[in-house]
């Protein structure tokens, strides 16, 4: 929207730059709280983390965090033009230490070696719900530091019974 703006005020000076400034303005807000919510969802969860993934608490926290997810554009970074650099990098600093988080209850999860709850099978629903972004080239480095396909490949084996071992791939390797 904010590109369009300013086409428009090049091409056609009855845009005012004080409508392109209050873009932007609100842009920086948006990147400013963005940022915010990342980093306070991350925290929420770390509290309700527990041996076996998440306390039901952090589980209805999630579940509540990804239905208001729905309003939000397809990749944490979009709509953020004019914000800055800085608050470019805060959005994208959260937002990967929120999925480092939630990576890291999936992982506590998947790797458990008891039956595991509706409530872990859910929590792995909704985890991937989180991931399931658009992902851009600069995202390689965090899609290879959590091992994304691995944690995929991990979750799909879930639901395939309890003779299914995650930890053995020699099956899928022919």
């Amino acid at each position: 929207p904010s590109f369009k703006l300013v086409m428009s005020f090049l091409k056609d000076m009855t845009v005012s730059e004080e409508a392109i400034r209050g873009v932007i303005q609100r842009n920086v807000e948006r990147a400013e709280d963005l940022a915010q919510v990342y980093l306070n969802a991350t925290e929420t969860i770390r509290m309700f983390e527990n041996d076996e993934g998440l306390q039901p608490a952090g589980y209805a926290f999630l579940q509540e965090f990804l239905s208001n997810q729905s309003h939000q554009p397809q990749h944490y970074g979009d709509n953020l033009e004019g914000c800055g650099l800085e608050n470019e990098t805060a959005v994208r600093k959260a937002f990967y230490l929120l999925v480092r988080r939630v990576v890291k209850v999936a992982n506590k999860i998947l790797d458990s070696d008891g039956e595991r709850s509706l409530l872990s099978e859910h929590t792995i629903a909704l985890i991937l719900h989180l991931l399931c972004i658009v992902w851009k080239p600069k995202d390689m480095g965090l899609i290879c530091d959590i091992e994304l396909p691995e944690l995929l490949l991990k979750s799909s084996l879930l639901g395939i019974g309890p003779s299914a071992d995650s930890k053995n791939y020699s099956a899928l390797d022919h």
